[in-house]
């Protein structure tokens, strides 16, 4: 908003046609006072209205960035129920293919599940550590976990 300054002799006009709206203004002196108030005000809005340009411009980048994030985070979700599908998929195809293994209660390990699967990879891996592979008993087990194994295609 644009305000026009009044000369001291527009006040004077206003003075004499309003007497009873404005204080009484004795010299040139009040009137100075004034109008360097009146300029001091100005300035001091003009300051505030730039600070107000300058936080709404901070506020839309700040809004932006919520935005990418909000974008990013979707796009992460996304692929972490794609990570997760995936490994569940993993999981029972190896299941699958290591009941063809059980019951084998001559080295300890029943029917694997999906409950017990964590406890039979341990058992097999112990099974299949460097010194139980020289073992002969074991070449027929190695042999069937390793084509067990062989077959899992991860995608």
């Amino acid at each position: 908003m644009t305000r026009t300054r009044c000369s001291i002799s527009h006040v004077n006009t206003l003075r004499h046609d309003f007497p009873v709206s404005f204080p009484a203004i004795e010299n040139d002196e009040d009137i100075q006072m004034i109008e360097e108030e009146i300029s001091a005000l100005t300035q001091s809005n003009k300051a505030e209205e730039d600070r107000v340009d300058q936080l709404r411009s901070e506020i839309s980048d700040l809004e932006l960035q919520i935005r990418q994030a909000e974008t990013e985070t979707a796009s992460l979700t996304e692929k972490q129920r794609d990570a997760e599908r995936t490994q569940a998929r993993i999981t029972e195809d190896l299941v699958s293919r290591l009941k063809t293994l059980t019951p084998l209660p001559d080295i300890g390990l029943e029917a694997i599940s999906l409950e017990t699967l964590e406890a039979s990879v341990k058992k097999l891996s112990a099974l299949c550590s460097e010194e139980k592979q020289q073992l002969p008993e074991n070449a027929d087990l190695l042999t069937t976990l390793r084509n067990a194994v062989s077959s899992i295609e991860i995608v």
